[in-house]
């Protein structure tokens, strides 16, 4: 049974709330709108507008530091204004911001004009990242939070999977009309948000920038770790995007329809492999599943250095993937179970922090790096992969640094 069909079962039993559900479509769409972007105007950039590579990781970093930063402020501001308004906000700029994509993409707009909207689009998502988890708390009985949260992150994935083989054939076509479909996307979004999102009243409580906490977290050295290696593991993950979707075009000369097709298996081996992975990983220590996973994507790194064709690269993604599979819920779990209670939400929003500025980092080194090696590139991703490898040893020593507690499931050596 597959994990899709699995969620879906249980939630049946259980019968979720109607407000899962319109967040789960609208997440789908979501993750639709974001996995024709996030490659395609890359491509776009470089292939018809003749922007270096070096310039579109600049974008591509640009955006995701901006995303990063409205994280922050974005949970703060549905605690003070309410999640609704905050929520709506953000996914009007996006929807907005994606329309200005088509209409640059029609008009050959200049290289500033798409900088701009990025930025703009990165702002927006960051703003309501946080407002549907928020609104889950607030809807979602403590008993049904998990598969709640669950449901939403399979929902991500689904779209996530379906986007780059649409936006692929429709950029085929025309790039407009690529992002014409993620501007539709985001307005459809809103309109769920509109009429499935309950307003709750908020107090917010007095903000208490409590620098003694600060402090302490810092003298954390096992979490301080663990925030280096999220942002070195992001720096590495990233190169399975824009990087790669440029090498694909650039040096492999693989069509729109090819790259979408390999980006899709990602997000389709997240949504059926999750469950079934982390069943058997959770027999090992989160470290060691981490090393494994950054391992994993080291092999599929070299592997890209071989040769750039369409069946080896979807080879090389899957192999990245089984990383991804291995490492990103093992972070998660990892961060709750060094957190203390009372700062669990800021511990999450540092990691995740972490998370995006290395991904922002390693699209614009990974851009940088690529122009430099474009006549050997093997030579790129051999590096990546050296990256890859020295991020993995890393999580193998936090393990030895931490000493292991018992997990929710009960089982030993949760770190």
């Amino acid at each position: 049974m597959t994990g899709f069909t699995r969620i879906w079962k249980k939630s049946r039993h259980r019968s979720m709330p109607p407000i899962v559900w319109a967040l789960f479509t609208g997440t789908a769409l979501n993750g639709f709108s974001t996995s024709i972007v996030t490659p395609f105007i890359s491509i776009y950039l470089y292939a018809y507008e003749d922007s270096p590579v070096a310039l579109i990781g600049l974008v591509v970093f640009l955006q995701t530091i901006s995303n990063a930063v409205m994280q922050l402020a974005g949970g703060e501001l549905c605690d003070r204004f309410g999640r609704k308004p905050v929520f709506m906000a953000g996914l009007a700029g996006v929807s907005m911001s994606f329309t200005g994509l088509a209409v640059g993409v029609a008009s050959h707009a200049s290289f500033e004009y798409f900088l701009a909207l990025l930025i703009l689009s990165g702002i927006s998502s960051g703003l309501f990242n946080t407002a549907p988890s928020a609104v889950l708390a607030d809807e979602v009985g403590e008993e049904q939070r998990a598969e709640a949260y669950s449901t939403l992150r399979t929902g991500y994935n689904l779209g996530y999977s379906i986007g780059p083989m649409i936006g692929g054939i429709a950029a085929s076509v025309s790039y407009a009309l690529a992002f014409s479909l993620t501007a539709i996307a985001s307005a459809a979004y809103l309109v769920i948000v509109t009429l499935y999102v309950r307003e709750r009243n908020h107090g917010a409580a007095p903000y208490l920038d409590d620098r003694s906490q600060h402090i302490s977290l810092l003298e954390d050295r096992p979490f301080t770790l663990l925030l280096a290696l999220a942002f070195l593991a992001a720096l590495v993950a990233a190169h399975m995007y824009s990087p790669l979707s440029i090498y694909a075009k650039g040096i492999a000369g693989l069509s729109e329809k090819e790259i979408g097709a390999f980006l899709s298996l990602n997000g389709l081996m997240v949504v059926f492999l999750q469950f079934p992975v982390t069943r058997v990983s959770g027999r090992i220590r989160l470290t060691t599943s981490m090393a494994l996973g950054m391992g994993l994507y080291a092999i599929g790194l070299a592997l890209i250095a071989v040769q750039g064709g369409f069946e080896w690269l979807m080879l090389c993604v899957a192999v990245m993937t089984f990383g991804e599979l291995l490492y990103l819920p093992s972070l998660t779990t990892l961060t709750a179970n060094m957190s203390p209670e009372h700062r669990r939400g800021r511990y999450f929003g540092l990691v995740g922090l972490a998370g995006s500025a290395g991904f922002g980092v390693g699209a614009l080194l990974g851009g940088w790096l690529l122009g430099l090696f474009w006549k050997s590139s093997g030579v790129f991703w051999l590096i990546a992969a050296m990256i890859s490898l020295v991020c993995g040893a890393s999580f193998w020593y936090l393990g030895v640094m931490t000493h292991p507690k018992t997990s929710v499931g009960g089982r030993a050596s949760s770190l």
